[in-house]
């Protein structure tokens, strides 16, 4: 077994975040990590008013296996906690018709 435990910052597609890696036998490494990212953004058109909140929230924890060694190639499993979201609101100031049909905006 070799090395020790490895901590780092990273940003990605998923969110900033952080991961640790350790050695557990010769070539065999455990991985965990957390990422986060949230997008908040408000429209309004004076009819309606929207408002959108984007969380991506996920947790990982794998399995490595560096089958050359030192390469830095490896083969990869494990499973990850998804905490991602999308919430979406609109709340018309004036009557909706939508398909034919009138909403009030009550």
């Amino acid at each position: 077994m070799q090395g020790s435990v490895a901590l780092g910052p990273k940003i990605g597609t998923q969110g900033i975040g952080a991961e640790a890696s350790a050695p557990l036998a010769e070539n065999f490494f455990g991985r965990i990590g957390i990422n986060y990212f949230t997008y908040t953004h408000n429209l309004n058109d004076g009819e309606i008013k929207l408002q959108g909140k984007l969380t991506l929230l996920s947790a990982p924890i794998m399995l490595d296996w560096h089958p050359f060694g030192e390469s830095g190639f490896r083969l990869s499993a494990g499973v990850a906690y998804n905490g991602n979201k999308v919430k979406a609101t609109a709340n018309p100031s004036a009557p909706v018709t939508l398909d034919g049909v009138t909403y009030s905006a009550a």
